[in-house]
């Protein structure tokens, strides 16, 4: 090669490793995507002959030709396919499809695949599934299956035309020979260009490239080459200064788009901001007028002797219930959201709250024609005993509420480091696109009117805070049509030690005590008054603290205290409450009753330590609060 000259010997020595490359990456790469072909075509006959094999078995146990015929009709269907033939577990034909000659599988014996001139047969075995575990969804209202030995009830015989595999043969070595030439082009160009003694200010426009691309932008190339070399350097530093100018003006961008960014940031927080004072203020003056009506309508039905007007009474307490529920919904994510919500997280067993479940929520299905079912068993789980208990009561009631047909189970099973605590049911079910959206405040699947029946849509949400507040991993599966699964996984405990049944609260008596009621809502001091009056005790209203002194001056002290949070003034509640304390002892029982959702009224609520009950209020609830504070003086 010395007496080629240097360009040739560089032509030469660049040019035949590269060919030489080139013609052995085509002829590698095209002989695998030929056998990979192939493997994908038999892959895709086996594939076809095992689904058809599973969805033959119930057609055959159960004689169904039809089904059969059209599961034959369906693969045949398929690209590729020659033919299809089923046949029993005495080889006799069931259904076939396509040119299909017996005969011919008399010589295939119990091989799974035989090659023929111009096709595939697979061969499939159609088994009879043996089911040890009972579907959840499908199995509600019976007992545990008994298991079976798997047995061949028939076999699946699948033609699949290889007549194709030529063409795409051909078709893989002309592409192959096409980049084997473009390959060999492409060395043949290096090599020209090395030839030419390229090498130098190639290496150091390389250098120069890498200095750009490790940020140095104010780098540039020496021009002191002409020709092609010389308009690369030149564009080598055009790019460089583009570069420059374009890294300046993206930083500009990137800062605009960051202002931008914590702007919209803000306006959210403000919007959310706004929305919460929104729901607070109408919440709260919505709760005044619904504590007064369902305290009027105790009255009535106190006073009412006909039955049919008693009816009436007691359907308007219904509503007033259901608003209560929503209400109360707004007000536990207010809670949630404030942070005022403390988890009481100790050892219990939860078989007790879930036989609960059974109590309350039987009758709701048993009005929809379902069957609720709850596995009973010792539970000994690490949480909050109530605030799992609502997460469940959630999500039964939830359900319960898109269940149609079918029913609900729930169940909780050990695995080898956590319980596995799951509520199924048969409902509607979901797409997978709103799955990530179901815990999302107020989204409600298949309620697009907005019945009121289906709720606020706030159950999932109030589930979804509470399982993240106790470190509960919650997991959602649903299919459209068949039903949903909520798993809740559950830290094991040991063993708690035995509690004491408190037993029945008595039935509260009262002998006219003076119970001081601060509200400055008139219908609300008018529907307490005369319902504290009917329960035996002495009201003493008041608007503010200022008109309660002087109505204790005529009245006495008070033995109880009963004050909204939400007064006119400077002071709250609270602040009133204190007042009184420093006159007439801190010992003198006190409660808050309060319509008020805002999250910072709710944690300073909560962090008070006194009694709080949320409008609208149940006359119970109020009768066994007031029981609770005069037991305590």
């Amino acid at each position: 090669m010395k007496h080629l000259g240097i360009q040739r010997s560089i032509l030469l020595a660049v040019l035949l490793p590269s060919l030489l490359l080139a013609i052995a990456l085509a002829a590698y790469f095209t002989y695998d995507r030929i056998r990979d072909s192939e493997r994908a075509w038999r892959m895709l006959g086996d594939n076809l002959a095992r689904h058809l094999a599973a969805s033959s078995e119930y057609a055959i146990v159960t004689g169904n030709r039809a089904m059969l015929d059209a599961l034959v009709q369906a693969a045949a269907q398929e690209p590729g396919v020659r033919f299809v033939l089923v046949r029993d577990e005495l080889d006799q034909p069931l259904a076939s499809a396509g040119p299909v000659d017996p005969g011919l599988f008399a010589e295939a014996g119990s091989t799974a695949r035989l090659p023929w001139e111009s096709e595939w047969l697979i061969r499939q075995p159609v088994l009879l599934q043996s089911l040890n575990l009972p579907d959840p969804l499908l199995d509600l209202g019976q007992g545990e299956t008994v298991p079976r030995p798997e047995r061949q009830i028939g076999t699946v015989l699948l033609g699949m035309a290889t007549d194709h595999l030529a063409a795409l043969r051909q078709d893989l070595v002309l592409a192959g020979l096409l980049i084997m030439g473009l390959g060999a082009g492409l060395a043949a160009i290096f090599a020209v260009l090395v030839s030419r003694g390229i090498s130098r200010p190639i290496l150091a426009l390389s250098r120069v490239v890498s200095r750009l691309g490790q940020g140095e932008l104010t780098v540039r190339a020496e021009q002191d080459a002409g020709g092609e070399i010389g308009q690369l350097q030149a564009g080598v530093n055009r790019m460089a200064v583009s570069l420059e100018q374009h890294q300046r003006l993206l930083q500009q961008r990137v800062r605009e788009a960051t202002a931008d960014l914590e702007r919209k940031k803000q306006e959210a927080e403000q919007a959310n901001l706004a929305k919460s004072r929104f729901l607070a203020s109408v919440s709260h003056d919505l709760r005044q007028p619904m504590h007064a009506l369902g305290l009027f309508i105790e009255l009535l039905n106190q006073q009412l002797a006909d039955d049919q007007l008693r009816g009436i009474v007691q359907r308007m307490q219904a509503s007033v219930s259901q608003l209560e529920a929503m209400f109360n919904a707004l007000l536990d994510l207010s809670r949630l959201d404030a942070g005022a919500v403390q988890p009481n997280v100790r050892d219990f067993d939860l078989q007790p709250y879930l036989r609960r479940l059974i109590e309350e929520f039987a009758p709701q299905a048993g009005q929809k024609g379902l069957r609720l079912r709850v596995r009973l068993q010792p539970v000994f789980t690490h949480s909050d005993p109530l605030l799992l208990s609502r997460i469940l009561n959630n999500l039964v009631a939830n359900a319960i509420r898109y269940t149609e047909h079918g029913g609900v189970l729930v169940a909780c099973r050990r695995r080898r480091d956590h319980w596995l605590l799951q509520v199924w049911d048969s409902g509607i079910g979901m797409a997978p696109e709103e799955l990530p959206r179901i815990f999302e405040e107020y989204y409600q699947v298949g309620n697009a009117a907005r019945d009121r029946q289906h709720g606020m849509g706030l159950g999932l949400a109030i589930v979804a805070r509470l399982a993240r507040l106790l470190g509960h991993e919650l997991q959602v599966q649903s299919r459209p049509g068949r039903g949903t699964v909520f798993s809740l996984k559950l830290p094991l405990a040991q063993r708690p030690a035995s509690e004491p049944t408190p037993g029945p609260a008595p039935a509260p008596r009262f002998s006219g005590q003076r119970i001081l009621v601060i509200d400055d809502d008139p219908d609300v001091l008018d529907s307490m008054g005369a319902l504290l009056a009917s329960w035996g005790l002495v009201p003493v209203l008041a608007s503010g603290l200022e008109t309660a002194w002087g109505a204790l001056e005529q009245a006495g002290p008070p033995d109880a205290v009963l004050s909204d949070f939400r007064l006119p003034g400077a002071l709250d509640g609270i602040g009133v409450i204190e007042c009184l304390r420093a006159r007439y002892g801190a010992a003198l029982p006190a409660a808050l009753i309060s319509g008020d959702t805002a999250p910072d009224h709710v944690a300073r609520m909560n962090a008070s330590g006194l009694a709080l009950l949320h409008k609208p209020v149940a006359p119970s609830r109020l009768q066994a609060l007031l029981a609770a504070l005069l037991l305590r003086a």
